[in-house]
């Protein structure tokens, strides 16, 4: 993922905005740095993320109930310059609305579900490497700011 930050527009500027733009308010919110030399992450070049990768997006997202990484629309990059994986755009995750079937049929990496699911030593190391996270993801929550809760 690209460094992240945390951003504010000034209310100036959101009200320059054209109308149909300014609902993004002022609010602190995530943004990230721009990374270079990335292109769309296709249907057709995904079979240059390594399987392993991919069997680790497909269990973090998972795990966060994120459902806007599909075949359509994979909210992933591709750079170019270091032949590596871009991860972007979490927005859907921890939704209230998850469809564990409509998961596994529609996400990008879908194909990697029966060797994520079946492999109990694949299992075992996602779980692990997901438990890592908690410690990160309790920080995040105690430091976040009030409106964000």
């Amino acid at each position: 993922m690209p460094p992240l930050s945390l951003v504010q527009l000034d209310p100036a500027l959101v009200r320059e905005l054209p109308k149909d733009l300014q609902a993004v308010g002022s609010l602190p919110a995530f943004g990230s740095r721009e990374v270079v030399h990335t292109v769309w992450l296709e249907l057709g070049i995904d079979h240059k993320v390594a399987p392993e990768l991919q069997r680790k997006v497909l269990a973090f997202d998972w795990w966060v109930r994120n459902t806007d990484r599909l075949r359509g629309n994979t909210n992933l990059l591709w750079d170019t310059a270091h032949q590596s994986l871009v991860v972007i755009d979490h927005n859907l995750a921890f939704g209230n609305n998850f469809d564990a079937a409509e998961f596994i049929d529609h996400h990008v990496f879908a194909d990697r579900w029966p060797a994520l699911t079946h492999d109990l030593v694949e299992q075992a190391q996602h779980a692990q490497w997901l438990h890592g996270a908690m410690g990160a993801a309790a920080t995040a929550f105690a430091t976040a700011p009030e409106e964000w809760l």
